[in-house]
Protein backbone atom coordinates (compact mmCIF):
# COMPACT_ATOMS: atom_id res chain seq x y z
CA UNK A 1 0.00 0.00 0.00
CA UNK A 2 1.46 3.58 -0.73
CA UNK A 3 2.13 5.80 2.09
CA UNK A 4 0.17 8.89 2.71
CA UNK A 5 2.11 12.24 2.03
CA UNK A 6 3.20 13.68 5.29
CA UNK A 7 0.94 17.02 4.27
CA UNK A 8 -2.30 14.79 4.11
CA UNK A 9 -1.77 12.89 7.16
CA UNK A 10 -1.24 16.71 8.68
CA UNK A 11 -4.30 17.82 7.37
CA UNK A 12 -6.48 14.86 8.67
CA UNK A 13 -5.29 15.27 11.89
CA UNK A 14 -2.96 11.82 11.63
CA UNK A 15 0.43 11.37 13.25
CA UNK A 16 3.33 9.80 11.48
CA UNK A 17 2.90 6.82 13.91
CA UNK A 18 -0.74 6.15 12.44
CA UNK A 19 -0.57 3.12 10.83
CA UNK A 20 -1.81 2.96 6.79
CA UNK A 21 -4.75 1.15 6.84
CA UNK A 22 -5.64 3.13 9.53
CA UNK A 23 -4.80 6.25 8.20
CA UNK A 24 -6.64 5.39 4.74
CA UNK A 25 -9.73 4.53 6.56
CA UNK A 26 -9.70 8.13 8.80
CA UNK A 27 -8.58 9.93 5.62
CA UNK A 28 -12.04 8.53 3.66
CA UNK A 29 -14.26 9.03 6.56
CA UNK A 30 -13.45 12.54 7.22
CA UNK A 31 -13.71 12.87 2.76
CA UNK A 32 -17.25 11.24 3.48
CA UNK A 33 -18.20 14.00 6.02
CA UNK A 34 -16.54 16.82 4.09
CA UNK A 35 -18.89 16.34 1.46
CA UNK A 36 -21.77 15.98 3.52
CA UNK A 37 -22.63 12.43 1.69
CA UNK A 38 -22.36 8.98 2.67
CA UNK A 39 -21.56 5.56 0.80
CA UNK A 40 -24.59 3.27 1.40
CA UNK A 41 -22.41 1.12 4.22
CA UNK A 42 -21.83 4.38 6.49
CA UNK A 43 -25.34 5.23 6.01
CA UNK A 44 -26.74 2.45 7.26
CA UNK A 45 -24.51 2.19 10.28
CA UNK A 46 -25.42 6.18 10.55
CA UNK A 47 -29.04 5.40 10.74
CA UNK A 48 -28.70 2.09 12.88
CA UNK A 49 -29.82 -0.49 10.41
CA UNK A 50 -27.88 -2.78 7.94
CA UNK A 51 -27.27 -1.86 4.37
CA UNK A 52 -29.64 -4.43 2.91
CA UNK A 53 -32.28 -2.74 4.47
CA UNK A 54 -31.50 0.69 2.90
CA UNK A 55 -30.99 -1.15 -0.53
CA UNK A 56 -34.53 -3.08 -0.30
CA UNK A 57 -36.08 0.70 0.78
CA UNK A 58 -34.19 1.85 -2.48
CA UNK A 59 -36.22 -0.79 -4.56
CA UNK A 60 -39.29 -0.24 -2.54
CA UNK A 61 -39.34 3.77 -3.13
CA UNK A 62 -39.94 4.03 0.67
CA UNK A 63 -36.13 5.02 2.11
CA UNK A 64 -34.72 8.41 2.15
CA UNK A 65 -33.59 9.75 -0.79
CA UNK A 66 -29.85 9.07 -2.44
CA UNK A 67 -28.00 9.70 -5.41
CA UNK A 68 -26.89 8.29 -8.58
CA UNK A 69 -23.17 8.73 -9.24
CA UNK A 70 -22.51 6.00 -11.66
CA UNK A 71 -22.53 2.60 -10.21
CA UNK A 72 -22.36 4.28 -6.87
CA UNK A 73 -25.17 5.03 -4.07
CA UNK A 74 -24.65 8.14 -2.03
CA UNK A 75 -27.21 9.27 0.92
CA UNK A 76 -27.08 13.41 2.08
CA UNK A 77 -26.73 13.43 5.57
CA UNK A 78 -29.71 16.20 5.77
CA UNK A 79 -32.00 13.70 4.03
CA UNK A 80 -31.04 11.09 6.67
CA UNK A 81 -32.02 13.09 9.24
CA UNK A 82 -34.86 14.22 7.59
CA UNK A 83 -36.30 10.90 6.51
CA UNK A 84 -35.34 9.23 9.93
CA UNK A 85 -37.68 12.06 11.92
CA UNK A 86 -40.81 11.42 9.36
CA UNK A 87 -40.38 7.87 10.81
CA UNK A 88 -40.96 9.15 14.21
CA UNK A 89 -43.93 7.89 16.14
CA UNK A 90 -45.83 8.43 19.47
CA UNK A 91 -47.45 5.20 19.68
CA UNK A 92 -47.32 1.80 18.40
CA UNK A 93 -50.99 1.94 16.58
CA UNK A 94 -49.87 4.84 14.32
CA UNK A 95 -49.61 4.63 10.81
CA UNK A 96 -46.41 3.53 9.75
CA UNK A 97 -46.88 5.37 6.35
CA UNK A 98 -45.06 9.47 6.59
CA UNK A 99 -48.09 11.72 7.48
CA UNK A 100 -48.76 14.31 4.69
CA UNK A 101 -47.50 17.75 4.21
Amino acid sequence: MPSIPTEQRSNFGLSSADDGDIAEARIAERRRNQCGRLEVEAAASYLGCSSSFLNKRRLSGDGPPYFKIGSRVQYSIADLDTWIASRRRTSTSASCAPAAA
